[in-house]
């Protein structure tokens, strides 16, 4: 193993030496790997969720590099962020960052990352899914194959019986993407009558699911989705919905799939996600 691909575990208070650290004014706080940031090294608008999403990476890297260190393991990436903030963060004083290993496993790391204002109010939330190396040569878009071919029809594989009992219909698989129908039956509705949200992400889970096994080549049953982020733009209808879902990116560890949830009749958009899962 290369000096440049060892763990960085944090010494005298400074996590490392890169200018990258050094411009968020970032320091480790105590034994525990927490993490203190100046507020004023988030600069002002734009570019401030992203510092403390930087921050948050940083925050559960430190956790892990103890563990990666003894296990041989080289430096940790992430493998998806998410981050959310209670409101317009302080542009004053510091910012706290506490992580919990959620779970350790086969060279990943699950992290909860908790980010507090200089008084201790919570100031948000992150997760954090890091994975050890850097796998296999990355898949960039440009290289992926075109839509996926037809295919016979049938009852989505992944998460057999959650997904059959909403009758979701896998259109087409093939090429790095796939299309999901799930019909308006009663499993799928809510008290008015409409398709309900919860339904709406199993939706986008399936499709993200398929298109990553087609992307990997390998069985849906070996397709772990780690990260699932999602919006609903509008409300919803009664009607059958689609789903469309294109592979972005894939390495040999991990896989990032992009999906958009149309309206079968309307070919409205109602819903877009990116599922992140291990392969």
């Amino acid at each position: 193993m290369k000096a440049m691909d060892a763990p960085v575990v944090p010494r005298s208070g400074e996590l490392d030496g890169s200018p990258f650290v050094r411009s968020l004014r970032i320091q480790r706080c105590d034994d525990r790997n927490d993490l203190r940031l100046d507020a004023s090294g988030l600069g002002a608008g734009a570019g401030r969720i992203g510092a403390l999403a930087a921050a948050a990476v940083l925050a559960a890297r430190s956790r892990m590099a103890q563990w990666q260190l003894h296990h041989g393991m080289e430096r940790s990436r992430p493998v998806s962020v998410q981050i959310a903030l209670f409101g317009q963060p302080a542009r004053t004083g510091t910012f706290h960052l506490s992580t919990a290993m959620a779970r350790r496993s086969e060279g990943r790391g699950f992290c909860d990352v908790r980010i507090a204002e200089g008084g201790g109010r919570r100031a948000g939330q992150a997760t954090v899914v890091l994975a050890a190396g850097l796998g296999a040569s990355s898949r960039e878009a440009a290289d992926l194959p075109g839509p996926p071919a037809p295919t016979a029809a049938g009852v989505c594989s992944a998460g057999t019986d959650s997904l059959a009992t909403r009758g979701m219909a896998l259109e087409a698989v093939g090429n790095g993407a796939a299309v999901v129908l799930m019909p308006p039956i009663a499993n799928n509705l809510d008290a008015d009558g409409r398709v309900h949200e919860g339904a709406v992400l199993a939706l986008i889970d399936a499709a993200g699911t398929h298109a990553i096994s087609a992307a990997a080549t390998g069985p849906v049953s070996r397709t772990v989705a780690v990260s699932l982020h999602a919006s609903v733009l509008r409300p919803l209808s009664n009607g059958a919905l689609s789903a469309y879902s294109v592979v972005r990116a894939c390495d040999g560890l991990s896989a990032w799939c992009d999906i958009e949830v149309v309206g079968l009749a309307d070919r409205q958009l109602y819903g877009i996600g990116t599922v992140v899962a291990l392969i």
